[in-house]
């Protein structure tokens, strides 16, 4: 079995934070554009 406890490092797991986040963030936004799509304005 290999050695994966480097991915356990303060750096990786602040990546994997800030990529969950952002990955958050991008879905969330897609959902809210394509609330105002279905809603135009005038």
């Amino acid at each position: 079995m290999s050695d994966d406890r480097f991915q356990l490092s303060g750096k990786w797991l602040d990546f994997s934070l800030w990529a969950g986040a952002a990955a958050a963030v991008s879905v969330d936004l897609a959902d809210w554009q394509m609330d105002r799509n279905d809603h135009p304005l005038g």
